[in-house]
């Protein structure tokens, strides 16, 4: 809990930063500071992060995921059986062990919703699988220059969105308190 205080702390930080501008009163944009996602930037891990989900592979995910990677999603947690409270991958290597036996998940970014000097946020959409239900989440990403300085890495996710509808998707159910009730519909 007090990473995520920290992390959320600093990017109000930074944030402040961004708004502040120069001392003489002009904004500054994230492409005038040297360390920050310029819009190419954005639009390469937005397709980047789409890549992660819809077409999965290692090649992709060593280029621009972090060793130190973490994907934090309370409602996958509980679907897989998982304890919440804690990251539902810790770092790159289980991330991608469970990417390689999951089913591609045909997600569409519908709109970069804000972007900080070195975070992401991305609201997306998808429909796949038996249900065809829509499900619709949020996805911050926390990045940093790799070690050449000429690209960037995701160092961490942190995803909700409706998991009913995508267990769902996958062909899975319900039973809600009180007797088997249809999931959705």
């Amino acid at each position: 809990m007090f990473s995520r205080l920290t992390n959320i702390l600093a990017t109000g930080i930074i944030l402040m930063g961004y708004a502040m501008g120069d001392t003489m009163g002009h904004p500054a944009t994230r492409s005038e500071q040297a360390d920050c996602l310029t819009d190419t930037d954005v639009a390469l891990i937005t397709g980047v992060y789409q890549g992660l989900i819809s077409q999965y592979n290692d090649s992709l995910c060593n280029s621009f995921c972090a060793l130190e990677m973490y994907d934090w999603d309370e409602t996958m947690s509980i679907l897989l059986g998982r304890p919440t409270g804690e990251p539902l991958f810790k770092n790159r290597d289980e991330f991608m062990a469970y990417q390689r036996i999951t089913p591609p998940q045909p997600v569409t970014i519908q709109k970069v919703q804000a972007v900080a000097c070195t975070s992401m946020t991305l609201i997306l959409t998808a429909s796949f699988g038996e249900a065809m239900e829509r499900i619709r989440g949020i996805s911050v990403l926390s990045l940093r220059r790799n070690d050449a300085g000429n690209s960037w890495l995701i160092t961490g996710i942190d995803a909700e969105f409706n998991g009913l509808a995508w267990l769902s998707d996958l062909g899975g159910n319900f039973t809600l308190p009180g007797g088997n009730v249809p999931l959705l519909g």
